[in-house]
């Protein structure tokens, strides 16, 4: 029986590396239980770290998004 592939696309702050890539892949395809065909685009503005969006599901680690996170909170008053 054939494994499910899914597309998993990943946006960086800058270039992965080839082994980067590889350990991402195994990562999700360990995660998810289908293969994992990777979609890869350098995005700068991210500062550091990854977006990924794989099989319905998102994870944004990059400093981007923490920089926005902590604009809203301390917009609300609240401490970080």
């Amino acid at each position: 029986m054939e494994k499910l592939t899914v597309t998993a696309h990943v946006v960086s702050a800058s270039d992965l590396t080839e082994e980067q890539i590889s350990a991402l892949q195994t990562v999700l395809e360990k995660k998810t239980g289908k293969g994992v065909r990777l979609s890869v685009k350098i995005d700068p503005s991210l500062i550091c770290g990854l977006y990924i969006n794989v099989d319905g599901y998102a994870i944004d680690s990059t400093v981007k998004k923490q920089l926005r996170d902590m604009k809203s909170t301390l917009k609300k008053g609240g401490a970080i």
